[in-house]
């Protein structure tokens, strides 16, 4: 293993940079790379290997970005699809986050890490 230097890949920083612009002055907090285990509270009604086995699951996935507000509410997440997204591994991981934010009421918003982004469904959900 090697020390990957930096956290964010060109594309990444530049939405991230774009997305700071948006976010100033909108009561917004981003974080970026949350794993979605940290945005769940697990049924404690599960089995113990049925509950590990969701843990674990979730436990190896992340998210680009996590916006809140001021008080740590989160808002919505967000994923940055680049050349990767059109791989079948991928594709399906994709479909997987799709459906459980979809399952859990939390807004899953992507976008292109090509080009300008336009906001606007962040703020529909504002």
């Amino acid at each position: 293993m090697e020390n990957k230097k930096l956290l964010f890949s060109k594309a990444e920083l530049i939405f991230y940079r774009e997305l700071t612009q948006f976010a100033q002055n909108k009561n917004i907090c981003i974080f970026p790379k949350v794993r979605i285990a940290d945005l769940v509270t697990p049924k404690y009604a599960l089995d113990n290997s049925t509950f590990m086995k969701v843990f674990l699951k979730l436990s190896q996935k992340h998210v680009d970005y996590v916006l809140t507000d001021t008080k740590w509410k989160i808002l919505c997440v967000l994923e940055l699809d680049g050349e990767s997204h059109t791989y079948w591994k991928t594709l399906e991981n994709d479909k997987f986050k799709n459906q459980f934010f979809e399952n859990i009421w939390l807004p899953l918003i992507r976008f292109q890490n090509y080009g300008l982004h336009n906001f606007s469904k962040i703020n529909n959900i504002l």
